[in-house]
């Protein structure tokens, strides 16, 4: 997925540097077409832990800025794009580990969505990234 997704952006980033240049048609005497082929490594555990840590904060800090969808949904998006791909690997190294982050993502994003006070989503947002450095850790073993 996150190969997928490195490709898209780049692909993404090509076509706007190409409208940003001008004339995007290849030139008349252009040859055949050519094939460029790109890979993108995707994130290690650690930095998806690290993305999802920093992506947690960017979640809390729409919600104290009252935009509640964007933060549900930037919520939502960290667990799904940062979190679920390293359960397998996180669930070997210690069981417990996984039904207890899922539980304060969920904390997070229903606090949001009943409209909790500030500090209460801060503190599940902190519990949330306490647990997931815990996560590295047990992942770098």
């Amino acid at each position: 997925m996150w190969q997928r997704l490195g490709m898209l952006v780049l692909l993404v980033g090509w076509l706007a540097l190409t409208m940003a240049c001008g004339n995007s048609a290849p030139p008349a005497t252009a040859g055949p077409p050519t094939t460029v082929v790109l890979t993108v490594a995707p994130l290690s555990a650690q930095d998806m832990i690290l993305a999802a840590r920093s992506e947690i904060k960017g979640a809390v800090a729409l919600y104290k800025d009252g935009k509640t969808d964007a933060a549900y949904e930037a919520a939502a998006s960290v667990y799904l794009n940062r979190f679920e791909s390293l359960e397998g690997d996180l669930n070997k190294a210690d069981k417990t580990a996984v039904p207890a982050i899922e539980e304060d993502f969920k904390g997070l994003r229903d606090g949001i969505k009943a409209g909790k006070a500030q500090a209460d989503i801060e503190t599940i947002a902190t519990r949330l990234d306490a647990s997931l450095a815990r996560a590295a850790g047990l992942l770098a073993h």
